[in-house]
């Protein structure tokens, strides 16, 4: 840890002036041979007499500089590429804070080879330790970290090791594994990434507490093929976040030949990941096991409202979500809100081979979606149910607003009394939707093809006799329903009935007639070549424009709206109203100024027969407030009206020049 030097005084013109405070820096320790042991041979400073000298102030062994009190920095000039320091004999532990640096003297990376015998690569003891850019294979656990916080692991290769990549013990806190410089979809594994791939039982088994972004579990640099852990992730203890809602902090959990990511007593908010897939979320690189397993959960989030936090858990062995059958912390929720379960990023069906959510008996109270904006998961192609919950003990699990399609056992399957066994409702006619529910409970009504949930469209409240009445649109060409009760436990959806699409009295919306619904959107700026043609996803990925003009200019940007469905569709577009001040921002349809519309996301488009397309001008104007080297961004989703889990996003940026 740096220390704060105290000023002297300095005497100027008669006057004491308190000279201004420094901070004290560590030396720097380098490395010059990539023998072993503390006091090799050739006579110079190894690995191991660097560690000891940053262990011990005022030490040097071999080497050039002594250790401080503060925090030294370890760097190797042993040449060029990856050199490679074979060890025999286990390196001592670091009971000193470090930063240890294998990218300098030219090297790339600087390889630690355990032989096959050691147990440790590196043992940090020391609270406030940063390990960068090494590669670390051949030992029984590459890194273990004992220190009781301020760990920080970018840019390094674990793996292979016979046991853990990387093993944290339950008294660390804020460790910080990976970083947010890289990756981003479609990317190779570089800059703050770490690729854990190859070892044996775990790639990371980690308590305590901390921040896990931006790296790769179970597959190559490139993220396309499996270099399998047992496990990707095992978690527990404190409060985690992984992932994130940039795309640079999302982890790549995939090809692992058990579970992608565990979860035992954390506090865990899971966000933006893809699990399952390769880094382009588009092909099939599946675990063996679950996506993700949770046990004895406190209170957690898998997913989220917002954009950029939905993960995409895909093309696994077990279920997409599974909840163990044991008994939660007292008073824990498990949220899971807004994921793609068992489709690629595209779309495509890319099933789990369980259940896509299995709730066990005993588990933590789960709510599995809302009717508020993109809440419901999107669960779909599951080898088993949508969502499965089981046991008597459960009678408290949410399921509502998702988007259930497509699942070979049922949409929601209640096993073995499960949620009270609450009935579902019963459609008893139609023009408009009537029917029976249990009393005073929330009536929730889908569209699908068959006989599940495809698409939410809205809810109604039973009067105190069980009677139900909907008069707004129902697309088809079956609806169906689920009831929820007082005490917030759901239904099994109802039994199909066909509706002519629109429900009976509803009026307006895009098409109906139960098509596949998908809008497309591309983005160009001024009169350039438009980017964004078949490519789906919410976050702008591969559909984004930038530009700059002069203050008082425009940057002007158009996005072109097409329906790529099979039936009629209309699309509601949403983007952040944003708080710069140096730029305005105007959303135009032809002359016609569409802006609070489309800040409020309530802006639709007129019916887009399949294959239409719609343009969508934006102005970005340079205010002369706006400062050199300042920017805006907005992300403009564009949402079907037929089903409101397909949507796309695009992106635009402008600057000042």
């Amino acid at each position: 840890m740096r220390r704060l030097i105290l000023a002297t005084l300095l005497t100027i013109s008669g006057l004491g002036v308190a000279a201004p405070p420094t901070l004290a820096v560590g030396t720097i320790i380098q490395v010059t041979t990539t023998a072993d042991g503390e006091f090799p041979a050739d006579g110079k400073c190894s690995l191991a007499a660097a560690i000891m000298a940053s262990n011990s102030s005022g030490y040097a062994g071999y080497c050039s500089s002594p250790g401080t009190p503060d925090t030294d920095t370890i760097r190797f000039n042993l040449g060029t590429g990856v050199p490679v320091i074979t060890l025999l004999a286990d390196l001592p532990a670091i009971t000193a804070p470090v930063i240890i640096e294998g990218d300098t003297g030219g090297a790339n990376r600087v390889r630690l080879d355990g032989s096959g015998s050691l147990a440790v690569g590196l043992d940090v003891q020391a609270t406030g330790t940063t390990i960068k850019r090494m590669i670390i294979d051949g030992f029984y656990t590459g890194i273990a970290v004992s220190g009781t916080a301020g760990t920080t692991i970018i840019g390094n290769v674990i793996g292979p090791n016979s046991d853990a990549g990387i093993l944290v013990g339950n008294g660390n806190s804020n460790l910080q594994l990976g970083g947010t410089a890289d990756p981003t979809p479609g990317d190779t594994c570089d800059g703050d990434c770490n690729l854990i791939s190859g070892n044996g039982r775990v790639g990371v088994e980690a308590y305590g507490g901390g921040t896990i972004e931006g790296n790769f579990f179970g597959t190559d640099k490139a993220g396309d093929t499996a270099n399998a852990n047992g496990v990707g992730l095992l978690i527990g203890g404190g409060d985690w976040t992984i992932g994130g809602h940039v795309i640079e902090a999302r982890n790549l959990i995939s090809g692992n030949t058990g579970d992608g990511l565990q979860l035992t007593d954390c506090t865990c908010t899971v966000q933006g990941n893809l699990i399952g897939t390769t880094t382009d979320g588009n092909h099939v690189l599946g675990n063996g096991g679950d996506g993700i397993d949770v046990d004895r959960s406190y209170s957690s989030l898998i997913g989220g409202p917002g954009y950029g936090t939905a993960n995409l858990i895909s093309a696994n062995g077990g279920s997409g979500i599974y909840v163990e059958s044991d008994e939660g912390h007292e008073g824990a929720v498990l949220t899971i809100y807004g994921n793609k379960i068992g489709v690629s990023r595209s779309g495509k069906a890319f099933g789990n081979g369980g259940d896509g959510i299995h709730i066990g008996d005993l588990a933590p109270q789960t709510i599995v979606g809302s009717t508020g904006p993109h809440s419901g998961n999107l669960i779909a192609h599951s080898g088993g149910a949508g969502v499965r919950v089981v046991g008597a003990l459960q009678a408290v699990e949410e399921i509502r607003g998702n988007s259930i399609f497509n699942n070979t056992d049922k949409g929601i399957a209640l096993d073995s009394g499960a949620n009270d066994s609450i009935a579902p409702p019963v459609i008893t006619s139609v023009s408009p939707l009537t029917g029976t529910a249990c009393a005073n409970c929330v009536v929730d009504l889908y569209s699908d093809k068959a006989d599940e949930g495809r698409t939410y469209q809205g809810s109604t409240l039973a009067d105190a006799g069980g009677n139900w009445t909907y008069t707004d649109i129902v697309y088809g060409p079956f609806a169906t329903a689920t009831n929820t009760g007082p005490n917030d436990n759901t239904s099994e959806f109802s039994a199909a009935v066909a509706v002519s699409g629109d429900g009976g009295g509803g009026g307006g919306g895009g098409g109906g007639g139960g098509g596949d619904y998908q809008p497309d959107g591309r983005i160009n700026k001024f009169s350039g070549a438009y980017v964004g043609n078949d490519i789906y996803n919410a976050d702008g990925t591969n559909q984004s424009k930038s530009g700059a003009a002069k203050v008082g200019y425009i940057v002007e940007f158009h996005l072109s709206l097409q329906n790529d469905g099979d039936t009629a569709d209309r699309f509601v577009l949403g983007a952040d109203a944003g708080s710069t001040t140096m730029y305005r921002v105007k959303y135009y349809r032809g002359s016609t100024d569409i802006t609070a519309q489309v800040v409020a996301g309530i802006y639709q488009t007129p019916s887009l027969a399949p294959g239409a397309k719609l343009v969508i001008t934006v102005d970005v104007i340079v205010r002369k407030g706006a400062t050199a080297g300042s920017s805006v961004s907005r992300l403009v989703t564009i949402t079907s009206v037929g089903d409101n889990s397909q949507l796309d996003a695009l992106k635009f940026v402008a600057a000042r020049k």
